[in-house]
């Protein structure tokens, strides 16, 4: 009773940023909520953290900047709680696409490693990872792929749109990593098909 209800709070907050006034919260209470969110994560059952994680994705991009360190514990928290899921498809799926949506913002893509050295490198490792894991669970890399693509294409094709189709390319360049195992493999995921393609490419 105790958990739905906390979820239930994230889930009223989420909503009440949604349809608030637009614009960042103040820095000291932005910081606040992104705290009090990662601690709702370790008080909340797996199968109830999404709201947590959708109020989160709303809250890193106001306070990377300002509040590195703490961005970093909520993406790598948020991460833990993503594998200890994995051998729970009801529940890893989901919270899955929730974590890749909120750790990979992309206000927070745009970032350089000059802005934000630790929260970057957080995230290539967390990419990595990403990418190992699909060799063993089928589909997991697939979701970061989507992600990415819908973030790096622009929705305006006028005139304003190609400032935001350079602005996405520029994004799009300082994840190499991720451009790479994409345009190689595309939908080849596994490591046992991985290498029934090289096989073949060889032949």
């Amino acid at each position: 009773m105790a958990a739905h209800f906390i979820r239930d709070q994230w889930t009223c907050l989420g909503y009440g940023r949604r349809i608030g006034p637009p614009g960042p919260l103040e820095l000291p209470r932005a910081s606040g909520s992104l705290q009090a969110a990662i601690e709702a994560l370790s008080l909340l059952p797996s199968g109830l953290v999404l709201p947590v994680l959708d109020f989160m994705a709303s809250m890193l991009p106001q306070v990377a900047l300002s509040e590195e360190a703490l961005c970093v514990e909520a993406v790598t928290v948020s991460w833990k709680l993503v594998l200890g899921l994995s051998s729970n498809p009801h529940d890893f799926w989901p919270t899955l696409q929730g974590f890749v949506t909120m750790a990979f913002h992309h206000s927070l893509l745009e970032l350089t490693e000059e802005q934000a050295p630790g929260l970057t490198v957080t995230l290539q490792q967390i990419a990595a990872e990403l990418m190992e894991l699909s060799q063993a669970k089928t589909g997991v890399f697939n979701i970061l792929i989507q992600h990415c693509c819908h973030t790096w294409l622009p929705s305006d094709p006028g005139s304003e749109g190609q400032s935001q189709s350079d602005a996405m390319f520029s994004s799009a360049l300082l994840h190499p990593d991720i451009l790479a195992e994409a345009c190689v493999y595309g939908p080849v995921f596994r490591r046992d098909q991985r290498w029934v393609w090289r096989v073949r490419e060889c032949e």
